[in-house]
Parts: C-alpha cells; sequence; structure tokens
C-alpha cells in the first residue's frame, strides 16, 4: 500500500471516529464521546509528527468531557498521553507536570500498572531534561526516582502479574524491571559510573538472554559499548554485533550496518588489520550497505594501508622522517571521520583511534631532536591522554609543556593556552576542588579578556566550553552556578571567529612547530590509494573461494576447477594457486578426464608439465570416446594422454609425456596405441607438412616403434577401425530374415576381424562393397506381410541373432573431420547413456 492510501485509510478512521464522537455528544453520551476522542488522540499519536498537535488537542478535549464525569482511568490515560507529547516536543517540565497528574488518578483507583509506569517516567523525563540542561540535581533526581520506581514495582510485583489487563499494558514485573534497570544503568552513565552502569546493564541482559528479547539485549550492549574504553570496547562491539546479528525485523538493518563497522573500528584500534579489512572489504561490496558506510569502509581500509605501508619504509630513512611520520600517523588516526557531519546526525559521536595516535606520538616524542619538537610531541600526547579520559597523566604531561613555556618565554596567549589544559583535565580529575576551580575558571576568563581584549578566538571558544562542562558537572551547584550556565552557553553561541583571529592563531601554530611534511602517500588521490589496499583483500577473497571450493564439482560435467583452468592458455598460474591450495591433481570428472587429460587435449604443453612434476598421473585412462565437432567418433574409450596428444601429431606434448615415462604399450578399446594414431595422423596430413617436421615425425614414430619392439610388443601398419556404437542399424526391420542370415553374419564377422587385424584397408574396402543387400531388399520387403525381426545392437551381439551389418562407409570419412573433444552425455552413472565428448 502506497503512502497516498495509507493517508487516505487514516483519514477515513479518523473521520469516522469524530462522527461517531459527534454523534454520541447528540445523545448526550458523555462516557462514550471521551472514549470516541481517546481513541481518535491515541490514533494520532501513533501517526506522530505534524499530528502530534492534534492529538494534544484531543486529549485536552477529553479531558473537558471527562472532568465532571469522575472518571480517572480514562483522565490518568489522558494525562500519561500529554505528558508523552509534551516529551516528543522536549518540554520536559510540563512532560512532569502531567505525568504527576497521570500518578495521581492512578493512585485514586488503586492501579498499579498506572503507577509504576508513571513512577518510571518521571524518571526518564528527569534523565531527558539533564541532557538538555546539564542541571546535575536533575540527573539525581532520576537516579532516586529510579530507585523508587524499582522498590515500589518489586512490592506490588504479585499484584500486577495477577491481573491481565495490566500485563497487556505494560507488561509482566520481570520485564518493566528490566525497563528500570536498564534506565537505572543509563543514569549511573550520566554520572560517570561506569561500573554501576555496566552492573545494571549485565542485569538487564541476562534478563534479555532469558526472555530472548534481542532488541532489549541489543540496546545493552550498545550502551556498555558506549561508555568502555580502549581495549575494552571490543568485547563490548562482538557482543553488539552478535545482538544485532539475531534481531530479524528488517528495521534494524541500519542497527546491523552499524554494530558491524563498530566492529571494524574496534579491530583496527588494536591494530588487528587484516580482520578489520575483511569487515571493512565485506561491507565496501555489500549492496546493502549505504553510501555513507560504504565511504566510511573506504577511510580506514586507505588509513590501514597507509599505515603499514609508512612503517615498511621508516627504517630506511632518518630520525627526523621518521619523527614527522609518527606524527603524520597520529593525527590521521584521531581525525579519521572529522569532516563526516552524518554521524552527528545519526546521534553518534564519529569513533576516533587515540590508542595509535598516543602510540605514535609517544614514538614521536622519543625522536625529538629539537626543544620545538618537544612542546609539539607533548602537546600531542596531552590532548590524547584527555580525549581517552586519563586525565591525571593529562594533567602532568601539560605542566611539563607549561614548564617548556615558561623556560623559553614563551607568548602571554600560548601561556594561556596551555593553562586552560591544565585547568580542563584538572577539573576532571575526582580529587580536585570544585569551589578552587570555579575560582580558576573566572579569573581566567578575566585574564583573557584584559590581554586580547575579548577578542574571540579558539582558545576563548575552548575556555567557555570547559568552564560551562565544568559547570554542569558540578556536584554542588549553586543558584550563580546556573545563571553562570546560562550566560556560557549564549557566549559559545555567539563566539564566531573573524579571519583576522584566524590568522593570528594559524602563526602561533607555526611557532609551536607545525610544518607541511608530506610523504608519498599524501600525493597519492584516495582511489589510487583504495586499489592497492584492496588488492590483497581481493586475492585473499579469490584464495577463500579456491579453499571452499576444493575439488568441488563446478559444472554439470563432474569436473573441478582445476580442469576448468587446466583448459586456459593463460591457466598456468591458476593451475598453481589450486594444487598449492590442496587440489587433487589426479581428480577425475564423470568420463574420467583429468585434469592432466585437458590440459593435452587442449595443447597447453607448460601447463601438462606442472601437472605432471605435481605427481599427474601420466597414464590415467578416460572412460569417454572422443568425438568430433561434427559429432562424429574418431575412437573409443580407455584413452590416455599420450594417445589423445598422438592423434592430435602434437610432438612436443609427445615428447614431455615419454618425457614422464607415458606407457607406449597401453591400448584403448579398439586396441589401437599412441603410435598407430601417430602413424594416422602423419598418413593424413603428410600433404600440409614440410620437410623439416616429417623428419621430426618420422624419427618420433620410430622411436616409439623401437620402444614397443623392445616390450616385446606388436607393431601394426595402421590403426585399427573405430567401433561405431551401433554396428547394425538401431533397429533393422525385415521380412523373411532367414535369407539374410548367412550374409549378415559373414559381414560382422569380417568386420569384427577387421578391428583386430593389421590389414585394416583391404578388409574395410571388402566390406563396403557388400552393400548389395542394403535398402533395396528391405525397402522391397517392408510392404509384405509376415513377421519382422527387430534387432537392437546397443546390446553385445549375439552372432546367431545378427541379421545383417550397417554400412559404415562414412566410418573414415568422419574420422578425417579431426578428433577434438567435446561433451556429448555428462550424465554419471547412466548405462543408456555412453559419455563422449571433444573440445
Amino acid at each position: 500500500m502506497g503512502k497516498r492510501d495509507l493517508k487516505d485509510k487514516l483519514d477515513k478512521e479518523i473521520l469516522s471516529l469524530e462522527r461517531k464522537k459527534e454523534n454520541a455528544l447528540k445523545k448526550k453520551d458523555i462516557q462514550s464521546a471521551g472514549s470516541y476522542c481517546r481513541e481518535l488522540a491515541e490514533l494520532l499519536v501513533v501517526e506522530g509528527g505534524d499530528y502530534l498537535k492534534e492529538a494534544e488537542e484531543r486529549y485536552l478535549e477529553c479531558i473537558e468531557l471527562f472532568k465532571n464525569k469522575h472518571n480517572p482511568e480514562d483522565l490518568a490515560y489522558c494525562y500519561r498521553g500529554l505528558a508523552d507529547i509534551s516529551a516528543e516536543k522536549e518540554d520536559y517540565d510540563q512532560a512532569l507536570e502531567y505525568i504527576e497528574l497521570n500518578e495521581k488518578f492512578g493512585e485514586s483507583i488503586n492501579d498499579v500498572s498506572i503507577v509504576q509506569l508513571a513512577k518510571h517516567q518521571k524518571a526518564l523525563f528527569n534523565l531527558q531534561k539533564y541532557q538538555k540542561t546539564w542541571n546535575i540535581q536533575t540527573l539525581e533526581k532520576a537516579l532516586w526516582q529510579c530507585k523508587v520506581a524499582l522498590k515500589y514495582l518489586a512490592e506490588h510485583a504479585s499484584t500486577l502479574d495477577s491481573n491481565k489487563k495490566m500485563v497487556d499494558i505494560g507488561g509482566r514485573a520481570r520485564r518493566r524491571e528490566a525497563g528500570l534497570t536498564q534506565l537505572l544503568g543509563d543514569v549511573y552513565y550520566q554520572l560517570l559510573l561506569p561500573k554501576q552502569a555496566e552492573a545494571s546493564h549485565k542485569k538487564v541482559i541476562e534478563f534479555a538472554k532469558l526472555s530472548k528479547d534481542f532488541e532489549l539485549a541489543y540496546r545493552c550492549y550498545a550502551s556498555i559499548y558506549g561508555y568502555k574504553k580502549g581495549k575494552d570496547k571490543l568485547e563490548a562491539a562482538i557482543n553488539m554485533k552478535n545482538a544485532c546479528e539475531k534481531l530479524v525485523d528488517k528495521k534494524f538493518n541500519d542497527d546491523k550496518t552499524r554494530s558491524k563497522f563498530l566492529y571494524g573500528i574496534e579491530l583496527t584500534r588494536v591494530k588487528r588489520f587484516d580482520e578489520a579489512n575483511a569487515i571493512f572489504f565485506e561491507m565496501f561490496e555489500d549492496k546493502v550497505s549505504s553510501k555513507k558506510y560504504k565511504e566510511r569502509c573506504r577511510k580506514v581500509m586507505v588509513f590501514i594501508y597507509k599505515f603499514n605501508k609508512r612503517l615498511e619504509v621508516m627504517n630506511r630513512n632518518n630520525n627526523y622522517y621518521k619523527m614527522k611520520t609518527y606524527e603524520l600517523i597520529g593525527d590521521e588516526a584521531c581525525r579519521l571521520f572529522d569532516h563526516d557531519d552524518a554521524f552527528e546526525e545519526d546521534g553518534d559521536s564519529p569513533p576516533v583511534l587515540d590508542e595509535i595516535s598516543l602510540e605514535c606520538y609517544q614514538k614521536m616524542l622519543d625522536l625529538c631532536d629539537t626543544t620545538k619538537q618537544t612542546r609539539l610531541a607533548l602537546s600531542c600526547i596531552g590532548e590524547t591522554l584527555k580525549a581517552l579520559e586519563k586525565y591525571e597523566e593529562a594533567f602532568n604531561i601539560w605542566t611539563k609543556v607549561r614548564e617548556l613555556d615558561v623556560l623559553f618565554n614563551s607568548d602571554q596567549f600560548r601561556l594561556l593556552e596551555t593553562d586552560a589544559k591544565i585547568l580542563s583535565c584538572q577539573s576532571k580529575i575526582p580529587s580536585h576542588n570544585e569551589r578552587a576551580t570555579k575560582s580558576s575558571y573566572s579569573k581566567m576568563l578575566q585574564e583573557y579578556n584584559t590581554l586580547f581584549a575579548n577578542r574571540e578566538t579558539n582558545l576563548k571558544h575552548e575556555i567557555l566550553e570547559n568552564y560551562l562542562d565544568f559547570l554542569r558537572r558540578c556536584k554542588c551547584q549553586e543558584s550563580m552556578d546556573k545563571v553562570m550556565i546560562e550566560k556560557l552557553s549564549a557566549d559559545i553561541k555567539i563566539n564566531v571567529r573573524s579571519s583576522d583571529d584566524n590568522d593570528y592563531e594559524l602563526n602561533l601554530g607555526q611557532d609551536q612547530g607545525g610544518s607541511d611534511f608530506e610523504d608519498e602517500f599524501e600525493e597519492s588521490s584516495e582511489r589510487s590509494l583504495m586499489v592497492l589496499a584492496t588488492k590483497k583483500l581481493i586475492e585473499k577473497r579469490e584464495i577463500d573461494k579456491i579453499i571452499r571450493e576444493k575439488d568441488k564439482i563446478v559444472n554439470a560435467n563432474g569436473e573441478t576447477r582445476l580442469h576448468e583452468m587446466a583448459k586456459r592458455k593463460d591457466g598456468l598460474e591458476g593451475i598453481k594457486k589450486l594444487i598449492k591450495h590442496g587440489y587433487n591433481v589426479n581428480a577425475v570428472d564423470y568420463g574420467k578426464w583429468t585434469p592432466l587429460s585437458e590440459a593435452v587435449s587442449h595443447g597447453h604443453v607448460e601447463i601438462a608439465r606442472f601437472l605432471l612434476k605435481c605427481g599427474a598421473n601420466v597414464d590415467c585412462v578416460a572412460d569417454e570416446d572422443i568425438i568430433t565437432d561434427e559429432s562424429t567418433k574418431v575412437t573409443s574409450g580407455g584413452v590416455t594422454p599420450l594417445m589423445e596428444a598422438a592423434q592430435k601429431g602434437n610432438i612436443p606434448m609427445i615428447n614431455l609425456l615419454l618425457e614422464f615415462k607415458a606407457s607406449v604399450g597401453r591400448e584403448n578399446k579398439e586396441h589401437n596405441s599412441a603410435l598407430d594414431y601417430l602413424k594416422e595422423f602423419f598418413d593424413e596430413n603428410i600433404s600440409d607438412i614440410g620437410q623439416n617436421e616429417r623428419d621430426q615425425y618420422q624419427q618420433l614414430i620410430g622411436k616409439m616403434e623401437l620402444m614397443r619392439k623392445r616390450l616385446g610388443l606388436f607393431v601394426k601398419d595402421t590403426a585399427n577401425p573405430v567401433i561405431p556404437d551401433t554396428l547394425l542399424s538401431d533397429r533393422v526391420v525385415a521380412k523373411k530374415a532367414e535369407k539374410f542370415k548367412s550374409q549378415g553374419e559373414a559381414n560382422l564377422a569380417m568386420l569384427l576381424d577387421a578391428t583386430y587385424s593389421g590389414s585394416r584397408k583391404k578388409k574395410v574396402n571388402d566390406i563396403k562393397m557388400m552393400t548389395s543387400f542394403y535398402a533395396e531388399e528391405v525397402n522391397d520387403d517392408l510392404d509384405d506381410e509376415e513377421d519382422t525381426i527387430a534387432i537392437d545392437c546397443s546390446e553385445p551381439i549375439d552372432y546367431e541373432e545378427a541379421d545383417e551389418v550397417d554400412n559404415f562407409a562414412e566410418f573414415r570419412e568422419n574420422q578425417e573431420q579431426g578428433s577434438s573433444r567435446k561433451r556429448k552425455s555428462n550424465v554419471p552413472n547412466d548405462s543408456s547413456k555412453k559419455n563422449k565428448r571433444c573440445f
């Protein structure tokens, strides 16, 4: 159903409820009118967006209708609906007022479900209010209300669970407890109490696992991931990803993409680069991944590639180059997604690889030769430690920077900048004195305004933000603090830097040791780096596929990837990979052809050589016949690679096979050897062969004849004829079969004798001449009404039942068409079909 259809349906439902309400009012049925009005409001709330304002009006109308009817249950639900709408508009004070009324009416009718949910909502609204106002008392109130709600729930759990209506509205007590405990964990996190937060979330996860509530488990794992630091984030990311993968609804597709991406980030953080690259490459090529995630994956893969390559070339350069390279890597690691505004739009913080940055900056410090370089390295370390929330270590580093500034008479701007860093770290150390810190921030602002005439700079912006953050976290906020929070918030919004001020700060940055150092990768395009970064990944993907398909049948002929690769002219490198990863060099297809058979058939000498070196059976025997492209059979089964090479007259291939001890004594089903086929090829093609080649063929024939004689084997003048699939016609129909019996039997005997005789030509010609009993006589007798004899010669021939010999005058002509192989049948284990092939 399209959006327009859905809107039309909604409008009809709204109109229907409006009419019902109006009819009830005409009848002065206030109860029904109020119920329709509330139902209408709830329908509009579900739609949300622009319908919320109208929903709010309907709830207020409903309250007016029920005000004098003393209907506390309906009033309670109306006030809860109004509270949710106010929270949606971020008017949390109004939401809290409405939820108080909701609780009040619930208590008046002793509805523990309404009361318990109201207490839960009050805690939630206070947490949301804190995230908007940053008033610490509001957050503490949320904590207290969570605990009150949990206590109330424990006292009334049995009442809730025994009431079906209450269970239908808000779930069983255990599920409500899980939701409250999850909220409690979120409050603890905002209070900077990560251990208590994790304990609460893990308790919820245990319930979620038992109840198979995978969404609840995922949300809790996502919360834990948010406050874990350093290497601990990897385990949290794994749990989050695994939980998310169990969510089957399509609405969670974005969550799945996000959790998978963050898992890759954490693998990168701990420098498990191969695993991280595999994740990012899979996402990069996945059609499900959005464009923004593809771009993020590309950024990380390029970063990993540059990281590894920079380390490779680093030892070939001087200390200055090494120092600046470490600085470059550190900067890239912590600024990887600086310009990705989509994170903020999604409500996420861009991931930073501060651990990698810190490691690089520390190595940078070890390579510094000047005080200027040392100050820069210490500043980088201090900033990174602060980002990692290691405030005491950061405080100590910035104190060292301050000492260097004093030692070298730094200007007042730089001194104040360093003091701001020190104060920011100091204010976040648990043991700090809040009152003293407030005084320090106040003095720092005054000093800045005195020295720099209230100029709007990055430094002032930083001081204002740090001061505001500190005041929001103060446990003892006073009325003056609230006023200052409002003032600082306003000042931050109007702190717009002019171009002159930026130039001033830029000059200071150069004094601090900034440089325009670039290495070879800075000049390369992102696209070219991505090609290099994915090269190994693509190769690995191919290898993984090779391993998965090891000796697996990949086509209807029963062949493996090794068979297919052996057919290719450029298949040698591929074959090397396949064999390296364990492919069976002697794997057979349905016709018992091996990869060596394919290499020989296609004339790939080097491929055949490599296969033989890897242990290929040089005398492997195929079951299939060889036929031409015109489907003419040229040899029956029992063919070896040497026979096929001889049929094609491939001298280099024959020499290679003989080098690897191929047998010249083997014969196929027609009792022909490789020598017979080589002589036949030579005789048939002698007119097209030059003198040098003739000499080579004659030498090779002589060599093979000598080899057979040494084995005590007979050397024929010519090859035996090909045995056709059907010696007689598939079905010979004849009347008065007795008259042909002796003639047919004689011809058949002559044909079979020719198969084993060295005097092939004469006997074949004799058989060709014996055709007087063929079509004429058979066709003449078809009109007779005497019994017919049907002979099917696909089965072994019985001489007594044989009627006549089929005309095979085309045997030799067909044989001259060539002997490239082709598949005629690829059905395995089917005795009714004979396998044949050519290529």
